[in-house]
């Protein structure tokens, strides 16, 4: 959680693709938040009641009402302010700015649509149950003054997630839980060894003790992933299902094995049916070969299933008519077709 988001860290690309799970665009993230107070007031903008305050049931309209409010007068405020600016930069630093500015015109069309359906239920919102305000503060590593315990702040994460999407806030979430090849975390509360984790043991050259401490650290977060599972599978949808089986949930990591970095045969769970859309209980492996042509190097799999394939197939279940996702060079999509063996 606490990588920079410039220079050059994997594979030639900037460390912003590495620090970074959610984008407006090629070259636009959305900043991240690591404080559970700051989230869960962005949640509810105080239109939630706190537990204690006669009812569970939270006024949906009127906190989207404010928190639309709140937004605009926001972007109301940028707008003005990027005028100014934009006399006074360079041609390179406009179109930086235009497509930043762009990525909140997406954000106004998004208020105006929610506006124009104001009107309508909020799916969900029968079932809404609000939660206590979480501490005010993060976990900021090994070496920091820490409001929070690392598994504590990834429980509490947890608790928010499943709040938001009970409570229909939001229908998109994306958790990081660290910054890779920057893992600040002490372990040691799992016996682990863990002063340089990075360094000393995801790069493990094979040694039975350090890969049985990574068995551990996954063993962890594994564990963490279950709790979110269990929270979801206990909350009532406004359809009488539970709130996982309408989700989608995806639990992964960015390297296949963290000694060479390489980026296939990558753990990844799917979690939830979609609404139906998929087929849950199953463990599927897909084939991974070496790739030897010309010019490759020799750990690319280039002819095996693209990890992009199953994007597709999750925004397919999101009703979204998408059939690439990604790119090889610029032009060739990478990702060309949903995996069918999810939904059969």
């Amino acid at each position: 959680m606490f990588a920079g988001a410039t220079g050059n860290c994997e594979d030639g690309f900037s460390c912003a693709y590495l620090t970074n799970l959610a984008w407006s665009g090629p070259t636009t993230f959305l900043p991240k938040e690591t404080n559970p107070r700051a989230v869960f007031e962005r949640l509810t903008k105080d239109g939630l009641p706190q537990p204690g305050a006669g009812s569970s049931q939270p006024s949906a309209a009127g906190a989207g009402a404010k928190a639309r409010a709140y937004q605009r007068a926001i972007l109301d405020r940028v707008a003005q302010d990027t005028r100014e600016l934009q006399r006074n930069l360079g041609r390179s630093d406009r179109d930086k700015l235009n497509e930043y500015l762009e990525s909140v015109n997406e954000l106004e069309r998004r208020i105006a649509a929610l506006e124009q359906a104001s009107g309508m239920p909020v799916p969900g919102a029968n079932q809404c149950q609000s939660i206590a305000a979480p501490k005010d503060g993060t976990y900021l590593g090994r070496d920091g003054n820490n409001v929070y315990e690392y598994p504590e702040l990834l429980s509490v994460m947890n608790d928010l997630i499943a709040f938001a999407l009970q409570c229909d806030l939001t229908r998109v979430i994306t958790f990081m839980s660290e910054i890779p090849l920057n893992t600040q975390t002490n372990f040691s509360f799992l016996g682990v060894n863990s002063s340089d984790y990075h360094g000393s043991i995801s790069h493990h050259g094979g040694d039975s003790e350090k890969l049985m401490s990574i068995q551990t650290v996954n063993t962890f977060y594994a564990e963490q992933f279950a709790y979110l599972l269990g929270k979801l599978a206990g909350m009532t949808d406004s359809d009488g299902s539970s709130v996982l089986d309408n989700s989608i949930l995806l639990f992964t990591s960015e390297f296949g094995d963290g000694d060479n970095h390489y980026h296939f045969d990558l753990p990844v769970v799917v979690a939830g049916g979609g609404g139906g859309s998929f087929k849950t209980g199953r463990h599927i492996a897909y084939p991974s070969q070496a790739d030897r042509g010309d010019g490759a190097i020799e750990t690319a799999r280039r002819g095996d299933t693209p990890l992009a394939n199953l994007y597709i197939s999750i925004l397919q279940a999101f009703g979204l008519n998408m059939t690439t996702f990604g790119s090889v060079d610029g032009t060739t999509p990478y990702g060309t077709q949903p995996l069918a063996e999810l939904s059969s």
